[in-house]
């Protein structure tokens, strides 16, 4: 049999650290990194006499855990006392609760496959949290430090209902996110502030009895779950598959080797010896109480979803990304007031903030500078003070060395040249310098161009606005970089008007668009930017793509679930020494957002469409009436003429667009 004949069974029990600022029984601070033993009192030390009162503040945070997770609340609990014996666990008992916990019966929600499922939750209980064995790994022997001994803890136990790896880490995703909006844990995994018991079991698909379960204790990463799960699956399966028998053991993750190692038998609550603590009161909760902490519960993640839609315009995609995190989200919201950019704030983020924090294994939590420098970063691109590329640069410096971005470029000397008269006197310069290259120009040689411009480059140490440079190199040769080429337009527009589609052959110039050296763009595009250049070009139905390796059809393929990013040929050609579409829309959308919330790529399109025929299509005036907002609302304030990478009068157009539609 193989794996496909099993079915997976997973439940969870996690730990959150509450964010307290002194322990769950005394006095004691609970912050982070302090000196061993340092942050101890004698009743979290269990020195003889002492006695537990219960911080208020543990059952607020709990209640609002319970609230926020679809829990039924207890009005009525108690503490008990778990027996069990360790090093680290001054009483020999720990703190916890047993059959009457705070909060029971709730679920979280996760989204699999783009279906919905919930994940019921048990209960989640309040508890001490043990201390720490730090063990010496040349004298033999192990320290502890009673730091963490009585630190307050939530346990959010849930039903077995997973059933994959994928499936548990959305699952602790969506709770820790849950959490962070909620403000009862910094879920700081790196710290053990979010931590999880994984137990595993495997049975075969049709049977209805669960299978012997394992437990994974105290693990502390996305990454190391998941791998840690498929491991003990595969080796479940491979155990009942070889006649053997499957232990019910506490087992250990070890990340280096990938494998799971045992610790000790699993235990029942049996095995615990569960009693009520006779040193604490019951905890009793009013009708009042509970609706005073329910009505204080701030905008959970699935609402500021729904909000970043309606009020920013983002994309489902986006909003769901964005609000995944409560410190994303906040920068966002927090940036966007200083540039009043959404799209740009959210696209720096997702993507190249993102992938650092990928990159250096740090938590959004970590991220070391704040909104307002994001949003002059933003606010610097915006008005051409610095370009897209000089910006990655200056995120790169906030990320080592954060402080105001004007301060960065000033420092490095990385404002853009985008002063008219300073730009063509550099052109001026480099055309008198180099007589060779303008004859090698004029005679067909293209490439003549590339050289020109990073000459010019050269001169400006890189600061020089490139558009404009190959915009003055171009006037000064013959206003214009050749055009489109006049046969091929005429081409399209006669498919285009006649419904007939182009199926593209060659669309990677026989691999010449990969190499710089040898591209008639003089920059290299990958397979994914040339099948979308290919694909978005008027009447274009289909693109052939050679290959000679398995590898290159991968990369052909690798379109079908390429991002927007990834697409995004115009960034590429825009900047390039040499290219044909200056001045034409290419429908790209680097024009977003418009202050009038306008779809311009989308209106340009309708317009192109609708120009290519003698009258009007009324299927294009149908779906140009169906958008929401008309060319007729632009206002003309050329703030996405900026963003442009080919030079488009976008608002000419809008007013061209709004007498040929009417509106």
């Amino acid at each position: 049999m193989s794996r496909e004949d099993y079915e997976v069974i997973i439940g969870l029990e996690v730990h959150a650290e509450l964010s307290t600022k002194t322990k769950i029984f005394c006095s004691c601070p609970t912050a982070f990194g302090a000196a061993p033993n340092t942050h101890t009192c004698p009743i979290c030390m269990a020195m003889p006499g002492t006695l537990p009162v219960l911080n208020e503040k543990v059952v607020e945070y709990a209640v609002k855990a319970g609230l926020a997770t679809n829990c039924e609340i207890s009005r009525n609990s108690k503490n008990d006392r778990k027996n069990y014996f360790y090093p680290d666990l001054p009483k020999s008992y720990q703190i916890s609760q047993f059959d009457k916990p705070l909060c029971e019966h709730g679920y979280v929600e996760i989204e699999i496959n783009g279906e919905k499922k919930k994940i019921r939750l048990t209960r989640i209980h309040i508890e001490e949290d043990a201390g720490k064995l730090n063990h010496d790994e040349f004298g033999g022997g192990s320290l502890v430090d009673l730091n963490r001994a009585g630190v307050p803890l939530i346990e959010i136990v849930s039903e077995p209902d997973l059933r994959s790896a994928e499936e548990v880490e959305q699952y602790l995703r969506k709770l820790k996110s849950i959490l962070e909006y909620i403000e009862v844990s910094d879920c700081k995994m790196q710290e053990g502030s979010l931590r999880a018991d994984v137990n595993v079991s495997v049975r075969k698909k049709g049977e209805t009895k669960l299978g012997t379960r394992t437990e994974m204790k105290n693990m502390n990463s996305f990454r190391s779950i998941v791998r840690a799960i498929e491991y003990e699956v595969d080796r479940q399966i491979d155990v009942i598959e070889n006649g053997g028998k499957i232990d019910q053991e506490t087992l250990r993750w070890d990340d280096v080797s990938g494998k799971t190692f045992p610790m000790r038998d699993k235990e029942d609550a049996q095995d615990y010896r569960y009693f009520p603590d006779p040193d604490l009161v019951a905890i009793k909760l009013s009708e009042e109480y509970i609706e005073n902490i329910k009505n204080s519960l701030p905008e959970l993640p699935e609402s500021r979803k729904e909000r970043y839609l309606q009020e920013y315009k983002l994309s489902e995609k986006d909003a769901k990304l964005i609000t995944a995190s409560k410190y994303l989200s906040d920068l966002f919201e927090e940036a966007v007031k200083v540039c009043n950019n959404p799209k740009a704030v959210n696209n720096w983020i997702i993507s190249d903030i993102s992938r650092i924090l990928n990159e250096t294994e740090m938590e959004p939590i970590q991220i070391p500078f704040d909104a307002k420098q994001l949003g002059k970063l933003v606010v610097l691109i915006d008005k051409g003070t610095i370009s897209s590329s000089i910006g990655k640069k200056v995120l790169v410096e906030l990320f080592e060395n954060p402080r105001d971005p004007e301060d960065i470029i000033k420092e490095k000397g990385w404002i853009q040249i985008s002063d008219e008269g300073a730009i063509k006197e550099v052109v001026l310069k480099i055309l008198e310098n180099n007589p060779q290259s303008i004859a090698d120009y004029k005679g067909g040689k293209d490439k003549a161009l590339g050289f020109l411009v990073g000459q010019a480059m050269k001169e400006t140490k890189g600061k020089a606005n490139p558009q404009m440079l190959n915009k003055m190199f171009a006037e000064e040769f013959d206003n214009n970089l050749k055009g489109i080429d006049t046969e091929r337009a005429k081409l399209y527009k006669i498919c285009e008007q006649n419904n007939v589609g182009i199926t593209v052959m060659k669309g990677y110039a026989g691999g010449r668009l990969f190499d710089e050296k040898r591209s008639p763009f003089g920059v290299s595009l990958t397979p994914v930017q040339c099948i979308h250049y290919a694909l978005t070009r008027p009447a274009t139905a289909s693109i052939m793509c050679g290959y000679d390796t398995k590898e290159q059809v991968d990369d052909a393929l690798a379109y079908e679930t390429a991002t927007e990013q990834e697409k995004d040929y115009a960034s590429v050609i825009a900047n390039a020494p040499f290219h044909s579409y200056k001045g034409e829309c290419t429908y790209c959308g680097h024009c977003k957002p418009c202050v009038a919330n306008l779809d311009i790529a989308m209106i340009n399109k309708f317009y192109d469409l609708a120009t290519m025929q003698p009258e009007v299509p009324a299927t294009v005036q149908s779906h140009y009436e169906l958008l929401e907002h008309k060319a007729s609302e632009c206002i003309a304030c050329h703030a996405c003429e900026v963003r442009c990478p080919f030079g488009v009068k976008i608002a000419e157009r809008m007013e061209k667009t709004a007498k040929l539609f009417g509106c």
